[in-house]
């Protein structure tokens, strides 16, 4: 009996480490998403390319994407922005700025910005 405890505990901790490792990955967009949506906001941008605005992909709107931000509206450069954060993402579409929540690494969230048919500036 003593090894099928073993057995029975070894096999209940790697589906939980498996279990864990899927949460950790997973779940700060699930609660994002359903933040969103609690507050009326879409969770991801489902605008057609006519609604989409010319311009630039702005990933991230920490320190240094909302500097780029700030310089692009100077010289009147539209952009929409992909964040993580939902209060951000939020605080951005208040402003009528075109934002998406995601993570940028996803090829979904590049497509919904339109990624692939913006023009960047180092091309």
């Amino acid at each position: 009996m003593g090894e099928d405890v073993y057995n029975a505990t070894l096999a209940a901790a790697l589906i939980t480490i498996l279990i864990n490792a899927a949460l950790v990955r997973y779940a700060p967009g699930w609660i994002g998403a359903a933040r969103l949506r609690l507050a009326g906001t879409a969770p991801e941008a489902r605008a057609s390319r006519e609604e989409t605005p010319a311009g630039v992909v702005v990933c991230g709107y920490g320190r240094v994407g909302s500097a780029v931000a700030e310089a692009l509206e100077t010289f009147e450069t539209r952009y929409v922005a992909i964040e993580t954060d939902p209060d951000i993402v939020k605080g951005l579409r208040a402003r009528g700025i075109k934002a998406i929540f995601g993570d940028a690494s996803q090829h979904a969230v590049l497509a919904a910005a339109h990624a692939g048919r913006r023009g960047w500036p180092w091309s």
